[in-house]
């Protein structure tokens, strides 16, 4: 068996939270471990396919570390979607150190059957065509 030691002076990979997907009839549940990290102190951001989510751990003000395994400093984690989402119905969780986002597909648009000659309640009155328009005014002007 083979023995690694630790130094603290030894520099460290770039720390990456843990995240796991799960697939949802609705999209995707995300689920990011951020153990000791208060609600105030996330910063998450979603564009159509894109989810950042970011905050910083600073040490306890009132204490000196002897040594610590604990990850200090500025946290960013980007994950790229399989599919456009709806940013603005993200839902969004924070219990016991694991950041819960529930991410919905954006759905495509639904096709709508016009008929022939018949008009919507929103729809207004045509403007006859034959209505003699002023080549010195804008019929387009508000």
């Amino acid at each position: 068996m083979m023995m690694m030691r630790v130094h603290p002076t030894e520099t460290t990979p770039i720390y990456k939270p843990a995240i796991a997907w799960n697939v949802t009839s609705e999209g995707l549940m995300l689920h990011v471990e951020v153990p000791g990290i208060q609600a105030e102190d996330l910063d998450i951001e979603a564009t159509a396919k894109t989810l950042t989510v970011q905050w910083t751990r600073r040490p306890h003000p009132d204490s000196a570390a002897l040594y610590s395994e604990v990850k200090y400093g500025q946290f960013r984690r980007s994950v790229a979607l399989p599919f456009e989402i709806e940013c603005d119905r993200i839902q969004s969780q924070l219990e016991q150190g694991i950041l819960t986002l529930n991410i919905p597909k954006k759905q495509k648009p639904q096709p709508v059957k016009i008929s022939l000659g018949k008009s919507t309640p929103s729809q207004t009155e045509p403007i006859s065509l034959e209505t003699p328009v002023s080549l010195e005014e804008d019929p387009w002007a508000a």
